[in-house]
């Protein structure tokens, strides 16, 4: 998904896009006096019982569905685009990207049953299974395609999905998603978020203290203490906690939960 962005903002589609936003925004004003002007003709040519509303209201409503098809064809393409330099950046950084596949492959399950109710041409992306069949042949052909992310990144990224899902998720949905048996870090991770958000404290500080004896210089897991602590009405018991996660080792070393507290 970086790599796609990236493509946009090198690319300078967005400043690209409001140019052509621009002129559809005029396209449109002069279609539509246009339009009125031959309506009010055919109005005033018009016999008893001809269908002038209805000429009326074609001849203003269709140039400007046009206008806006050809908006959404130009933002397709940049879409395209997007997608072809993502390729592009991620072979340059060594990274596989099987992962963009895997997404499009995702939405095109997604809307297997209603895609023949989507009208492709009214969409401002192309259909998941055009960006595939557009980014498949490249994707293969990279020497990257089957390499795998380091561990270490890897973890980073696990435990990223599990603190969003933690704070965005039901508790029971996250009980789904990482159920009891799952002991991995992540999984602990995202229950003991769900916990403080809906459970007493103490239950979610006994998990938390979990996460911390098995990390004990990460700052996220302070932050979240002092944050849960924070919430539940003891600020005295969380301002230690915050200042754990400012002062830990892994903290100074990247931005950490302490730059927006000092």
């Amino acid at each position: 998904m970086l790599a796609h962005e990236t493509g946009h903002i090198v690319g300078g589609h967005l400043a690209r896009l409001r140019q052509r936003l621009d002129q559809a925004q005029t396209m449109s004003i002069v279609a539509m006096l246009l339009g009125i002007g031959a309506a009010a003709g055919a109005v005033a040519t018009s016999r008893p019982g001809d269908n002038a509303g209805g000429a009326v209201a074609g001849a203003v409503m269709a140039p400007q569905e046009a206008i806006r098809r050809s908006l959404l064809s130009y933002q397709r393409g940049e879409e395209q685009a997007a997608d072809r330099s993502a390729i592009s950046y991620l072979n340059k950084s060594g990274q596989s990207a099987k992962g963009m596949l895997t997404t499009f492959q995702r939405f095109e399950s997604q809307i297997a049953f209603s895609k023949r109710f989507i009208d492709p041409y009214a969409q401002s992306h192309p259909m998941p299974a055009d960006r595939i069949a557009n980014l498949q042949d490249l994707a293969k052909k990279s020497p990257y395609y089957d390499k795998l992310d380091p561990p270490a990144l890897q973890a980073r990224h696990d435990m990223m999905r599990a603190k969003l899902y933690g704070f965005t998720d039901t508790p029971q949905g996250v009980g789904r998603r990482y159920p009891p048996s799952d002991m991995s870090l992540p999984a602990r991770y995202a229950r003991a978020i769900a916990s403080y958000r809906s459970s007493p404290i103490d239950s979610a500080a006994a998990q938390i203290d979990d996460l911390i004896r098995a990390q004990p210089n990460n700052p996220w897991f302070h932050e979240l203490k002092g944050q849960a602590y924070l919430e539940n009405g003891r600020p005295a018991q969380a301002v230690p906690e915050l200042r754990k996660g400012c002062r830990s080792p892994r903290a100074r070393r990247r931005s950490a939960p302490c730059s927006d507290r000092r």
